[in-house]
């Protein structure tokens, strides 16, 4: 499915205003889908730990505190969305169901990426070899 807005102004073809594919809708989509992905996975998390708890989760002792879910839950819904934009913006996804996936994965997405190793450069020198027991660190003859 594209999104489209109709351009104010008419274009030189003969037919009149074309459709224009704008960025900043497509980036406001992208947002919406992303908040909706991370907030689905935040809502079953809220709903699991009602079930666990039995009653409002920050009431447990076992469960943070109402304060500190709210904001693990703001945190995670701006990653969502901001992964999801950034994926939208370099063409990794095209569409809504993307931009969800997208949000819904993120806390996966940036684990993985952090764990991601470097590629080395050829200015690079290769890493020092540190010894792990004492026999490797003494020849003995």
């Amino acid at each position: 499915m594209a999104y489209y807005c109709q351009v104010s102004e008419p274009s030189r073809g003969i037919n009149g205003p074309k459709p224009v594919r704008t960025r900043h809708l497509m980036i406001l989509v992208f947002l919406v889908w992303g908040l909706f992905g991370g907030f689905a996975i935040e809502g079953l998390e809220f709903s699991r730990a009602i079930r666990y708890v039995g009653d409002w989760p920050w009431t447990s002792n076992e469960e943070p505190s109402a304060p500190a879910l709210a904001a693990s839950v703001v945190i995670r819904l701006v990653i969502s969305a901001g992964l999801a934009v950034a994926a939208g913006e370099t063409h990794q996804i095209t569409g809504p169901f993307g931009a969800l996936a997208m949000g819904a994965s993120a806390p996966l997405v940036i684990e993985q990426l952090a764990r991601t190793p470097l590629a080395p450069t050829p200015q690079s020198k290769p890493p020092l070899r540190i010894p792990l027991t004492k026999s490797e660190d003494v020849d003995e003859v």
